[in-house]
């Protein structure tokens, strides 16, 4: 096996199991929401002792389905017996701060009452950039980190400056939160990460695609950009093994994609292998310029469509109406919205493939 990427069933977040190599090597980047955790402990679990060793965890941002799970799968039953990473990837609380993106943690103060970065302090934290925020900074030289048997990340967001943007929103959706009884009030200076304000979508209809014209009208709609500042802070990763690049983008938003593929590229597509779509694949997240911004058949969404009702008919429309030619859709679960695209007119049509994985194991690609 030379690289294998498992979206597991979430529900509506990410939890990506990552294999590498010959041996494999491991790593996880979010864990999806609570119930998603338990879930993904007994996984953990039922490897052998000795191969409970993942070179990384990432959990891109703070939205409760990203973060969620990391508690029940990690912290709430005590530890997995062997289970260790070599780094964790998290941009807490201390990170929020208006620092140097080099600044080192302890220049930050401490993390008391935050759960999550109680359990980090024992751990290797964000060790790979000697502490501080793990974030693209733009006019420098795109730095890449190497784990075992060659596999390269380059970070690609969020920008620096989206950090400290969110910290206002991080204090009084925690303060709501306690005074809701929804978050145990704590002694601590620094909020809870668990928190993520929901908004209500309106839910979709299916739309009716009888010619191209009428995904050409879907694919322009005119959509709101995301206005989540947590998204917004979303940890972006181009991961490199063996000339297979996959771009996994959290929740980030699309303007701070399409400027990180444009600052590393030659004003060339940048060719992927498979592109992990933003934000469950939302409208406001998937944009023209950024499907056009890449070279790439397989595109992955994670979600099952519940709360937000992704992923949105016009991020879809835009990905088969300006992405390279012959797209395959690759879905981790069956759900009544991503279930429209599994077509035959609408595959024979606009010449697109479908793939979906399954509600115990999800959808796993591999590249030899």
């Amino acid at each position: 096996m030379s690289l294998r990427l498992t979206m597991l069933p979430a529900r509506q977040g990410d939890a990506l199991w990552i294999e590498w190599g010959e041996r494999p090597w491991r790593m996880l980047v979010d864990m999806g929401t609570q119930a998603v955790g338990t879930a993904l402990r007994r996984r953990i679990a039922a490897l052998p002792r000795e191969q409970r060793r993942f070179e990384l965890l990432v959990v891109t941002h703070v939205d409760e389905d990203h973060v969620g799970g990391t508690l029940p799968a990690l912290v709430d039953e005590g530890p997995i017996d062997g289970l260790e990473f070599g780094d964790t990837w998290f941009n807490g609380w201390p990170h929020l701060q208006d620092l140097p993106v080099r600044s080192t943690l302890a220049a930050l103060g401490p993390v008391q009452g935050e759960r999550l970065g109680r359990w980090l302090r024992a751990y290797p934290w964000n060790a790979a950039f000697d502490k501080a925020p793990v974030a693209w900074q733009p006019g420098l030289p795109l730095r890449r980190h190497e784990l075992a048997d060659g596999l390269r990340l380059s970070v690609l967001g969020p920008p620096p400056t989206r950090l400290p943007a969110y910290r206002e929103t991080w204090r009084r959706d925690v303060a709501e939160a306690t005074a809701t009884g929804r978050l145990e009030p704590e002694p601590a200076t620094s909020p809870s990460p668990q928190i993520q304000p929901l908004g209500v979508r309106r839910r979709p209809k299916r739309p009716a695609l009888a010619t191209p014209d009428d995904l050409a009208a879907l694919a322009d709609t005119v959509s709101d950009a995301d206005p989540s500042l947590a998204n917004g802070t979303s940890i972006v990763l181009l991961l490199d093994y063996r000339g297979h690049r996959v771009l996994l983008a959290g929740d980030a938003w699309s303007d701070d994609l399409v400027a990180a593929i444009r600052a590393i590229g030659d004003g060339q597509r940048l060719s992927l292998s498979a592109f992990k779509l933003p934000h469950h694949a939302s409208e406001s997240n998937v944009s023209r310029t950024l499907v056009e911004a890449v070279d790439c058949r397989d595109w992955l969404i994670s979600t099952d469509g519940t709360r937000h009702y992704h992923p949105g008919a016009a991020a879809v429309a835009r990905v088969l109406r300006y992405g390279t030619p012959a797209p395959r859709l690759h879905f981790n679960v069956r759900s009544e919205f991503n279930g429209w695209w599994d077509d035959a007119d609408w595959r024979a049509r606009f010449g697109y493939e479908t793939r979906y994985g399954d509600a115990t194991d999800g959808l796993a690609l591999a590249w030899p």
